[in-house]
């Protein structure tokens, strides 16, 4: 079973504040108005775009005491060490490899294939908003995410991202909305510090192949435990605006799923 998304980049407005030149861009409201902030691959560079390819496989199996253990790696830590002390200006993210600047709109576009075999067009819209959202004491970045299969809305999301001093963007939560034939099915939403969620990286500073897997985020209580690994680096690859190279590659494994994002 294998899907695969394309991702161009779009300049928008939101909240009346407009992205600058084209920037780069680890899984629920109305189409028509964001999630109240209040209740998620790889990247490329900040001068790319990005092909995104997803292979469905292998587990992650959760152990005792925060410990997990993906296929073809030793147990590890389930969550990461989180310093809340290590964010003077959580709100600038400007990370080459996921700059997220307010007004900034990300579409990847693609064919989803369905467990009987049927292609269905996917699209998912990504829209970096001007509001911010105070978590644990951290100031981050509000997200606004649209997921639709075949023409239907299935998921909208709110994600929370923040910059620590190191340059290492973190996920501190997620508010997503789940849709079924246009109705209203469950919000299994997380936020570190509560019933047990901590932060995970959405992108290390200087991400380098090689190096162990990490934790994208930990919430037990909503089974988010995904985890990222660089996996190659220096790729090329083409999409509809135009060809990239020095694209990199990270794994991803959730509990449902292992992915590779480009």
């Amino acid at each position: 079973m294998l899907k695969a998304l394309t991702f161009d980049e779009e300049r928008a407005q939101t909240h009346r504040r407009e992205a600058g030149p084209g920037t780069s861009p680890t899984s629920r409201k109305s189409p028509s108005s964001p999630p109240s902030a209040t209740p998620q691959r790889a990247w490329a560079p900040a001068s790319s775009v990005f092909a995104l390819a997803v292979a469905l496989a292998s587990l992650v199996l959760p152990l005792a005491n925060g410990v997990v253990m993906a296929k073809d790696e030793a147990p590890v830590k389930g969550f990461e060490d989180f310093d809340p002390k290590n964010f003077d200006r959580s709100t600038v993210i400007d990370n080459p490899w996921m700059p997220l600047k307010p007004g900034t709109r990300f579409t990847y576009k693609g064919t989803n294939i369905e467990d009987d075999g049927t292609p269905v067009p996917h699209q998912v819209v990504i829209t970096i908003t001007d509001l911010t959202k105070v978590i644990s004491g951290i100031r981050s970045v509000v997200s606004w995410d649209l997921d639709y299969s075949d023409g239907e809305l299935v998921e909208a999301e709110n994600a929370f991202y923040a910059q620590d001093n190191d340059g290492t963007v973190w996920r501190l939560g997620e508010y997503p909305e789940e849709y079924e034939d246009g109705k209203f099915v469950r919000a299994p939403a997380w936020l570190h510090g509560s019933e047990g969620a901590v932060a995970g990286i959405e992108m290390r500073a200087s991400p380098q192949p090689g190096t162990p897997s990490y934790s994208q985020g930990w919430a037990p209580a909503v089974n988010f435990t995904d985890r990222g690994q660089v996996d190659q680096t220096g790729q090329k690859t083409c999409v509809p605006v135009k060809c990239y190279d020095d694209v990199l590659v990270i794994a991803e494994v959730s509990g449902e799923r292992r992915t590779h994002n480009s």
